[in-house]
C-alpha cells in the first residue's frame, strides 16, 4: 500500500439494524474541499445495502479490522466528504451519490408537510418519532415535521399545521413525560385554541401494569377532540414496546394521509408558498431546545456533583441480605449559579450511570473488539462536560468516541430492543448458510488430529485421509449447529412469550454467545441497543439543609444463568464511587407528590425499605422549617402537624434504614412510628396491617384534612395498602359501603390528597 493512499472502511448503521457499509479510498493529494457539514443521524436512518459478499479467504469482518499502513490525519466528518479514485475496490459510484444526498436532504416541492410531535420520557416516543418521520419521507409525498413537546412548554401553533402526528408516553402512574408536562398542561387546558378539521392520530404509550394506563395520550386525544380536530384513525394505547400495534398505527397514519392527498385535502409545499429552509427549520427546533433549557442543568445537560458521602445502611451477614447505601453529593457554587438544580421534598434525583466494567469487556470479547474502535456519539446523548469527562475532553473533533466509552455510559447492554437482535441474528445465520450452499460447502479451519499429524510422517496417505474425514465431519458438525441455532432463533421470533422469557434471563453478552455462529460486529450491534436510561432516586434530604442532595440507594445484587449479576446505577454508587469522584446528575421534578402547603395539615406516610426515602425528606423538612420559624411558602406558621410514619423491612438489626434518627424523631414526639419487621418472628408483618391497627386514628386523621401518600413497591405493597385504606374508610363510614369508599379515596386523589410514588421492581 503505497504512502500517499490509504484504505480506510466505515460502518454507518441504520434503523433497521442492518449494517450501511460505506468504503471510501481516500487519497492525500485528493481531497473534497465542500465545507458543508456532516448530518451523521441522516446516515443512521439510511437504508442499508445487501451485505457484502466476501472473496477469497478474506471475510469483511477481518477487513473492518485491519488497520491502513499509514492512517491519514482526516477528522471524521471531513473523511466521509472525501472523493474517491476509480479503484475497483470503491464503492459503486451510485451508491455513493446515495450515500452523499443523505448528508444534506432537499425537502420535494412536491411534498406535503406534516407534523410530527412526541414527547418521550426514556426515549420510546422519540424512536417511533423518528421512525414514522423515515416512512413519511420514503413516501415520497409527505414530509415531516420532526418536533420535541420538550422544547416547547408554552405551546406550539397547532392551528397553523394541516395534519399532525402525536406520539406521548405515560410515566409512572398516569403523568406526563416529564419534561413535555408543560406543553401537555397547555394542550389539555384548551389554551391551542379552535382546530376545526385538523387531521390528526395520536399514539399513546404505557404500561398495564399501571393503573392509569396510557392516560397522557388519552389526555391528549380528548383535548385535540374537543378542539375540533378530526382523527385520522382511532387512537393506538400500546403497551411496553408493542411494535406491532406501533407498526400498524404508523401504517394507519399514512393510509389516513393518503386517502387525504388523494381528496385534494392536504397541500404541497409549492402550494403553500413554497420549501422551507431545512436548515434553518433544524436551527430553530435546537433554538427552541436551548431556550427551554434557558442555560441550566438539566437530563441533557447533567451536573457533575462532588461525592461527599457513600454510607452503607445495612448490617450485612451473607449474600443474601439486602443492601442499600445512603449518598450524599455537593451541590457547589457553580449549580446555584447556573440553576436547574433547586429541589423541593418529593423529587428525584436523576443519575447518569456507566454500565459495570467487566459486563463492557464481556461484550467487547463477544464482539471480537478491542474498545479503542472510534464510534460516533449518539445523538441522544447527554452533554457530557470536559472538565469531568476524559472522554469528552479527548473527543475527535468530529464527535466520535471509543466503542469502550460508548458502551460503558451511551447504551443499554442488558436488555436489547427484543424483536430486532433476534431477528438479525437470524438473517445473519441464514445468509451465511446461503453463501455455504452457493459455495457447495462452507470453510472451517480443518480440525487435525495430533495422532494424525504424527503419522503424516510415515503414512502420508492416511495422514491426507484424517485430514479430509475430520474437516467433513467439523463441516457436517457447524452446519448442524448453524440449523439448529436457526431454528431456535425461528421458534423466539415467532413467539413472543419465549423471546421475553429468553431476553429476560440474559444480558446482550450472553444472546450473542448463544448465537456466536453470527458473528455481528460492532457497528451491527450498536443499532440494536437501547439508550442507557437515567436512573431516579426519591430524594431523602431537604433543601434546608444546605448545598447538598441526599438519596437513598438499594444496592442490586442477583444471579441468572449461573452468573452473578449487578444493578448498573446501583452497584456503581454502591461498590465503585468513592468522596471526592463526580457524578453526573440532575433533578427531576415530581410535582404530584408534595408536601402540603400549610404545615399544620396531618400527613399520613406509608413507605417500607427504600420507599421511606422521601418521607424522610418530608420529615426533615418540616422540622426544619418549625426551626426556622417559617412555613412552606408565603405561610409564616411554625407549628407542625401530625406526622404518622409506617416504614417496614426484615429486621430491626439488619435493614432499619435510618433507624436511629427515626427512633429519636418518634421519642421526641416529632413523629408517630409505626414499624413491621417481617422477618422477626414466625409470622410474618407488613405496614398494610399496621394500618389497619390504626385504623380509626387514620380516618380521624383524613377527616381533619390529612394527606396520605405512599410510596415503594407498586406489585404488591401498593395495592395491598390501597385496600387496606379503603377498609378504614369504609369502617369510619360504614353507611356508605364500598362504592362510597372508592368515591371518598377518588376525591382524595382529585384533591391531592392520596399521592403515590410507586414503581414495579
Amino acid at each position: 500500500m503505497g504512502n500517499s493512499m490509504s484504505t480506510r472502511s466505515y460502518v454507518l448503521y441504520g434503523a433497521a439494524g442492518a449494517a450501511t457499509y460505506l468504503w471510501l479510498r481516500s487519497s492525500s493529494s485528493r481531497r473534497a474541499t465542500a465545507a458543508d457539514s456532516t448530518d451523521f443521524d441522516s446516515f443512521l436512518r439510511a437504508p442499508a445495502p445487501a451485505p457484502a459478499q466476501t472473496t477469497g479467504g478474506t471475510t469483511f469482518e477481518s477487513f473492518l479490522r485491519e488497520q491502513p499502513e499509514q492512517p491519514a490525519s482526516t477528522d471524521f466528518a471531513s473523511f466521509l466528504r472525501n472523493t474517491t479514485t476509480s479503484s475497483s475496490s470503491a464503492q459503486p459510484a451510485g451508491k455513493q451519490q446515495q450515500a452523499a444526498s443523505k448528508l444534506a436532504e432537499v425537502i420535494p416541492e412536491t411534498a406535503m408537510p406534516v407534523l410530527v410531535l412526541y414527547g418521550t420520557e426514556y426515549g420510546f416516543a422519540r424512536e417511533i418519532a423518528e421512525k414514522l418521520s423515515q416512512q413519511l419521507k420514503d413516501s415520497g409525498k409527505f414530509w415531516p415535521s420532526l418536533v420535541n413537546a420538550a422544547h416547547h412548554p408554552e405551546g406550539y401553533d397547532l392551528a397553523g399545521q394541516q395534519a399532525a402526528l402525536l406520539c406521548f408516553s405515560t410515566q409512572g402512574d398516569g403523568v406526563p413525560p416529564t419534561e413535555a408536562r408543560d406543553f401537555c398542561e397547555w394542550l389539555t387546558a384548551g389554551k391551542a385554541g379552535p382546530l376545526p378539521g385538523l387531521p390528526y392520530s395520536v399514539c399513546a404509550l404505557g404500561d398495564t401494569s399501571y393503573t392509569h394506563f396510557c392516560r397522557c395520550g388519552k389526555q391528549l386525544d380528548a383535548a385535540l377532540a374537543a378542539a375540533g380536530a378530526s382523527p385520522l384513525q382511532p387512537r393506538a394505547d400500546v403497551d411496553k414496546e408493542d411494535w406491532a400495534k406501533v407498526d400498524a398505527w404508523i401504517a394507519g397514519a399514512l393510509t389516513g394521509l393518503g386517502e387525504l392527498a388523494a381528496a385534494g385535502s392536504l397541500k404541497s409545499f409549492a402550494e403553500l408558498g413554497g420549501v422551507p429552509n431545512a436548515a434553518a427549520a433544524g436551527s430553530a427546533e435546537a433554538a427552541a431546545a436551548a431556550a427551554a433549557a434557558g442555560g441550566r442543568f438539566s437530563k441533557s445537560r447533567p451536573y457533575y456533583a462532588r461525592v461527599a458521602a457513600v454510607e452503607g445502611l445495612c448490617v450485612l451477614s451473607g449474600p443474601d441480605d439486602k443492601d442499600t447505601v445512603r449518598l450524599e453529593l455537593e451541590l457547589g457554587p457553580d449549580a446555584a449559579a447556573a440553576g436547574g438544580l433547586a429541589y423541593l421534598p418529593g423529587d428525584a434525583l436523576g443519575i447518569w450511570p456507566s454500565n459495570p466494567p467487566q459486563a463492557v469487556d464481556e461484550l467487547l470479547q463477544q464482539l471480537g473488539a478491542t474498545g479503542d474502535e472510534a464510534v460516533p456519539t449518539p445523538s441522544w446523548h447527554y452533554a457530557e462536560d470536559p472538565q469531568h469527562s476524559t472522554a469528552a475532553a479527548t473527543a475527535a473533533a468530529d464527535g466520535s468516541i471509543s466503542l469502550r466509552h460508548a458502551l460503558s455510559v451511551c447504551y443499554d447492554i442488558k436488555t436489547p430492543k427484543a424483536q430486532q437482535l433476534p431477528t438479525l441474528l437470524l438473517a445473519q445465520l441464514q445468509q451465511q448458510q446461503q453463501q455455504q450452499q452457493q459455495q457447495g460447502a462452507a470453510k472451517p479451519a480443518a480440525r487435525v488430529s495430533i495422532d494424525v499429524l504424527a503419522d503424516a510422517s510415515t503414512a502420508p496417505d492416511l495422514a491426507a485421509a484424517g485430514v479430509q474425514q475430520q474437516s467433513t465431519d467439523a463441516k457436517q458438525q457447524d452446519g448442524a449447529a448453524a440449523a439448529a441455532a436457526v431454528a431456535r432463533l425461528q421458534g423466539l421470533v415467532v413467539d413472543g412469550g419465549a423471546l421475553e422469557q429468553y431476553l429476560a434471563a440474559r444480558h446482550v453478552a450472553d444472546v450473542l454467545q448463544d448465537y456466536s455462529q453470527a458473528q455481528l460486529s460492532y457497528n451491527q450491534l450498536l443499532p440494536l441497543l437501547r439508550p442507557l436510561q437515567p436512573r431516579l432516586y426519591s430524594i431523602s434530604s431537604s433543601p434546608l439543609e444546605g448545598a447538598a442532595v441526599q438519596a437513598t440507594i438499594a444496592v442490586v445484587r442477583y444471579t441468572s444463568l449461573g452468573k452473578p449479576r449487578q444493578g448498573v446505577a446501583s452497584s456503581q454508587v454502591g461498590e465503585r464511587l468513592a468522596p471526592g469522584q463526580v457524578l453526573p446528575v440532575f433533578i427531576s421534578k415530581n410535582p404530584d407528590f408534595r408536601l402540603p402547603e400549610d404545615p399544620a395539615t396531618p400527613i399520613i406516610m406509608v413507605g417500607p425499605g427504600t420507599g421511606l426515602a422521601p418521607f424522610r425528606a418530608f420529615i426533615q423538612q418540616r422540622l426544619l422549617q418549625q426551626q426556622q420559624g417559617k412555613g412552606a411558602g408565603s405561610s409564616s406558621s411554625s407549628s407542625v402537624g401530625p406526622m404518622h410514619l409506617f416504614f417496614g423491612c426484615r429486621r430491626r438489626d439488619q435493614d432499619f434504614l435510618y433507624g436511629q434518627q427515626l427512633q429519636a424523631w418518634h421519642e421526641a414526639g416529632a413523629i408517630t412510628l409505626h414499624t413491621a419487621f417481617s422477618r422477626e418472628s414466625g409470622q410474618k408483618v407488613y405496614v398494610q396491617q399496621r394500618l389497619r391497627e390504626v385504623g380509626q386514628t387514620v380516618w380521624q386523621l383524613l377527616q381533619a384534612g390529612g394527606h396520605f401518600y405512599v410510596c415503594g413497591d407498586a406489585g404488591s405493597m401498593a395495592g395491598a395498602v390501597e385496600a387496606a385504606l379503603l377498609e378504614i374508610i369504609r369502617e369510619g363510614q360504614p353507611e356508605r359501603g364500598a362504592e362510597g369508599a372508592a368515591a371518598y379515596l377518588q376525591q382524595l386523589a382529585d384533591a391531592g390528597r392520596y399521592e403515590r410514588d410507586v414503581w414495579f421492581s
